[in-house]
C-alpha cells in the first residue's frame, strides 16, 4: 500500500503566493499555474529526495486540487482568513480522500484496439 503525506505548509503557504498574484492583476490563467506548481512543488521536491517517481506524475488529481483552490481565489470566491482556511481544510480533506479511496482522473489510452485496423490514405498527385 502506498503510502504519501499532505504537504500541508506548500498547501497553506499556495494561498499566500495566489494573493500576491491577484494583487498585481494576473489574469485567472497565471493565479492557476501559480496554484499549481506552489501545490505540487513541495511534494516534487520530497519525492525526489526519497528516491521515489513523484506522486504528481503517477495521479495527477494530485494537481487538480492545488488548480481548483487557485481558481475559487482567482475568481474572488475566497477573500477572508476563515474562508481561505476553510478552503485549506477542504483541499486537504480532497487530498486525503483521493489517496484513500484511490481518485483517478479518467484515461485515454494511446493504442489502437488490435480489432480496428488504421485506414490507409490514398494521395492522388496531378501532373501539371
Amino acid at each position: 500500500m502506498m503510502k504519501s503525506g499532505v504537504p500541508v505548509t506548500t498547501l497553506w503557504s499556495q494561498s499566500d503566493l495566489i494573493l500576491l498574484a491577484i494583487q498585481m492583476n494576473h489574469p485567472l490563467s497565471a493565479v492557476i499555474v501559480a496554484a499549481a506548481l506552489t501545490g505540487i512543488g513541495g511534494g516534487i521536491i520530497r519525492d525526489l529526495l526519497a528516491g521515489r517517481k513523484p506522486l504528481v506524475l503517477r495521479d495527477e488529481i494530485y494537481a487538480v486540487w492545488a488548480m481548483a483552490a487557485g481558481a475559487t481565489i482567482g475568481l474572488g470566491i475566497t477573500k477572508s482568513i476563515w474562508q481561505l482556511f476553510t478552503l485549506f481544510v477542504l483541499v486537504v480533506l480532497f487530498r486525503m480522500l483521493s489517496v484513500h479511496y484511490k481518485w483517478r482522473l479518467p484515461r485515454r489510452s494511446l493504442e489502437t484496439p488490435s480489432n480496428i485496423k488504421p485506414k490507409k490514405s490514398i494521395v492522388k498527385v496531378q501532373k501539371l
